[in-house]
C-alpha cells in the first residue's frame, strides 16, 4: 500500500490487484492440484466442482444489510415484472450469499420445485373482489376490518390515515402478541408525500402507545416460529434525533430484519434513519412492551443519560 493512499479508492485497487493475482496465478495451479488430492483420499470431485477464494475484506452488519437489500429488492422488481422467472430468482439469492452470507439457505430441491410454483395470486385483484363484497372484513370478505373499532384509543391508527385493506385475515399472533396488519408483503403503503412497497407485512402492536402516539410499528417476517426480536431506534434522517421504534418480528437473522427494515424505504435513505437495533429475545421485547419507557430510544444514549451499550 505505501504512505501515499489516500483512502478508499486505494484499498479498492489493492483488493483488484490481489484477485487478479490470485486467478491468474494461483488458481491454475490449484484446479490441477486438487484432484490429484482428493483421489488420494478416495474422493470423486463432481465435474461442476468449483471453489472462490476468500475477500480480503469483511463486510460489517450495515454493509451486509445494504447489500443484502440491494441485491434482495433488485431480484424480487425483476420477478414481479416478469423478466425472470421464481426459478432464476431462487438461484440469484442463494448465490448472492457468497458476498452477503443471507440466502445460503434456499435448498437446490426448494429451487427444482419452484419451476412447478403456480402463479400468484393477483393481490390487488382480490382486493378489489373483496371491496365489491362489503371489503375485507365486510359479509363477502376473509377476515377484519384494519380500522376495526375500538383501536383508535390507545394504540390505534387515526382513521384519516390512509391504509390499505389487506386480503383475508387483518391480524397476525406473534407469540400471542395482537398484531394488526395495516399493509401484507408486497403491496403499498402510502403516507403525506409518500409511497413504498412493503418488503414484509406491516402493522402496529395493538394496545400499545409509542413514541409516535400510536402503536408500536412493526415487520412481520415469514419465521412466525422465531424468538428472536430486533428493536430499530428509527432516526430523523437530517437530523439524527430519535423518532419512534420500529419492531422486526418473525426474522431468522439480523441481517435479514435489517434488509427489510432498508427496504421499507422509497427514498433509499433507511441506512440514514438506522439509530441503533437492539437484539431481544420475545420475552424480553414483551417485558419492555409492558413496563418500558416507549417514548425513548433504547439503544442510543441520549443526552444526560449514563453511558451504555449500543446495540
Amino acid at each position: 500500500m505505501g504512505l501515499n493512499s489516500t483512502g478508499e479508492s486505494d484499498w479498492r485497487n489493492y483488493d483488484d490487484g490481489v484477485k487478479a493475482q490470485q486467478e491468474s496465478k494461483m488458481r491454475p495451479q490449484i484446479e490441477r492440484i486438487l484432484p490429484v488430492l482428493a483421489r488420494s483420499e478416495g474422493i470423486v470431485l463432481p465435474d461442476d466442482f468449483s471453489f472462490q477464494f476468500a475477500p480480503l475484506r469483511q463486510l460489517s452488519d450495515i454493509e451486509k444489510a445494504d447489500a443484502v437489500g440491494k441485491i434482495t429488492a433488485s431480484v424480487a422488481d425483476a420477478f414481479e415484472k416478469g423478466i425472470v422467472g421464481r426459478k432464476t430468482a431462487l438461484q440469484e439469492l442463494k448465490q448472492s450469499a457468497e458476498i452477503t452470507g443471507v440466502w445460503s439457505n434456499v435448498t437446490d430441491e426448494a429451487i427444482a420445485d419452484a419451476e412447478e410454483d403456480p402463479p400468484e395470486p393477483d393481490l390487488f385483484a382480490m382486493q378489489g373482489a373483496g371491496a365489491e363484497n362489503g371489503g375485507a372484513g365486510g359479509p363477502g370478505g376473509g377476515g377484519a376490518d384494519i380500522n376495526e373499532p375500538g383501536l383508535a384509543e390507545g394504540g390505534g391508527r387515526d382513521s384519516a390515515e390512509p391504509h390499505l385493506r389487506v386480503v383475508g385475515d387483518a391480524w397476525a399472533h406473534i407469540a400471542d402478541l395482537p398484531i394488526q396488519i395495516e399493509t401484507v408483503k408486497g403491496m403499498l403503503r402510502e403516507g403525506r408525500g409518500w409511497s413504498a412497497m412493503s418488503p414484509a407485512d406491516y402493522g402496529f402492536v395493538a394496545r400499545t402507545n409509542g413514541a409516535d402516539g400510536e402503536g408500536v410499528d412493526c415487520y412481520v417476517g415469514s419465521d412466525r416460529d422465531s424468538d428472536r426480536v430486533w428493536l430499530i431506534d428509527q432516526i430523523n434522517a437530517d437530523t439524527g434525533a430519535f423518532d419512534e421504534h420500529k419492531a422486526m418480528l418473525g426474522f431468522g437473522d439480523r441481517n435479514l430484519a435489517l434488509a427489510s427494515y432498508v427496504r421499507g424505504f422509497s427514498d433509499g435513505r433507511g441506512m440514514d434513519r438506522l439509530g441503533a437495533c437492539t437484539e431481544m429475545t420475545m420475552g424480553e421485547f414483551k417485558d419492555w412492551l409492558q413496563t418500558g419507557d416507549l417514548k425513548r430510544s433504547v439503544g442510543m444514549r441520549m443526552p444526560g443519560d449514563p453511558l451504555r451499550r449500543r446495540a
